[in-house]
């Protein structure tokens, strides 16, 4: 078998049938060589070539459990080599940087966190190229970089209104300074297929994800693969109406759920009725101490919540609904209220969605920037099926 190998420093791609036994173990695994033949309808023999291949590459290694039941001479089953391969994922935020890197499993295996003095693009460009000589001791084969923005070829950031950026060829810049072979994507796109092919949604072939916190953020995977339009990265769901109250958002919407579940939504409604200053968390705090005032402002906020997943379920109708987020306490607090809003919502005779919620750090954005490297480097689009 022979592995391409692209712009230095290497990121291995891998052809044809490598590439989907690759893919197979690596979302699925571990498995033996045998599942591996009959899931992809590959002969065994040519399975057992390609594995040996990837296990000599140091890309698969074999686990030290034969597998249960089998029959015959014990096979024992394959999966990834843990350490075999590293990848970073940089997620940009205003004022910040939160670098990791990972495996080909998206196991964290290191991580930095860096502040950045201002928006311009070369200071963070040069701060990034910095931060990432901490990982030199790993040697990265390559990066993916996420912000919440709308970007052109998982490389030029079109617009990204929250670090004021228009027209920047920010894969160039970071490739440029870093050496490394880099995607850059929108935040929402990368942390969808983190929960596809690692998380929540391992093996579903539809997941949608809901975040809340500094803004609202959707992501959708239909038939195994991310669902992205020209749109992507403009926050479009940010202003689905949810309330015929709340302030008025950037745009000019009022009752959008920009308007009502972010934090700046949330303590500015909160702050006014209460006559002074007071921040997300506390504004939870109150509610739970029966706070009139509070709880009014999170009950509205929840409704919000449940407006926007029966919405998902009915338009989308994924298997499962992630809603996820720094703000994601909002829901943990109100998960009752939520899901009574979504259950009055649709017919009665409807089946139960399968609504989960899921605590994150700014790690896993960064996480997810890591998976799309992952995915490029085998051979994959971050839209591609999984284990296609």
């Amino acid at each position: 078998m022979t592995i391409e190998r692209l712009s230095a420093p290497s990121v291995v791609t891998l052809p044809g049938a490598a590439r989907r036994v690759m893919l197979e173990v690596l979302l699925n695994g571990p498995l033996s060589r045998k599942e591996v033949a009959v899931r992809l309808g590959l002969d065994p023999g040519h399975v057992t070539r390609l594995t040996q291949s990837l296990i000599e590459e140091g890309l698969l290694n074999e686990t030290d459990e034969p597998n249960a039941g089998s029959t015959g001479r014990p096979s024992r089953p394959l999966t990834v080599t843990p350490g075999g391969r590293h990848y970073v994922g940089v997620k940009l935020a205003p004022g910040a940087l939160h670098a990791v890197v990972c495996d080909l499993s998206a196991t964290i295996v290191a991580e930095t966190y860096h502040e950045l003095p201002d928006n311009d693009p070369e200071t963070t460009v040069r701060i990034l190229a910095e931060a990432l000589r901490e990982f030199d001791d790993l040697s990265p084969l390559a990066l993916g970089v996420t912000l919440g923005a709308q970007v052109q070829h998982d490389w030029t950031v079109q617009v990204a209104p929250i670090v004021g950026w228009r027209q920047v060829d920010l894969g160039r810049l970071i490739e440029t300074a870093t050496g490394l072979p880099t995607i850059v994507t929108n935040d929402m796109i990368a942390l969808t297929a983190a929960e596809h092919w690692f998380g929540s949604g391992r093996g579903l072939s539809s997941l949608a994800v809901l975040t809340i916190g500094a803004g609202v953020g959707y992501g959708l995977v239909s038939n195994g693969r991310i669902v992205t339009n020209a749109d992507m990265g403009l926050g479009l769901i940010g202003h689905e109406a949810v309330s015929d109250r709340g302030q008025i958002c950037p745009q000019g919407h009022r009752g959008c759920a920009m308007s009502v579940l972010t934090f700046s939504a949330i303590e500015a409604a909160a702050s006014m009725a209460l006559g002074h200053e007071i921040s997300f968390d506390d504004v939870l705090e109150l509610s739970t101490q029966g706070n009139a005032v509070a709880c009014a402002v999170v009950d509205d906020a929840a409704d919000a919540i449940g407006s926007l997943i029966q919405r998902i379920a009915t338009l989308a109708m994924p298997e499962r609904i992630v809603v996820s987020g720094e703000g994601v306490g909002l829901a943990e607090l109100t998960w009752d209220r939520i899901l009574q809003t979504v259950s009055a919502r649709r017919p009665p005779d409807s089946t139960n969605l399968d609504v989960m919620l899921r605590r994150i750090e700014q790690r896993e954005w960064a996480r997810g920037a890591a998976v799309t490297a992952i995915q490029r480097s085998m051979g994959a689009s971050v839209t591609d099926a999984a284990g296609s």
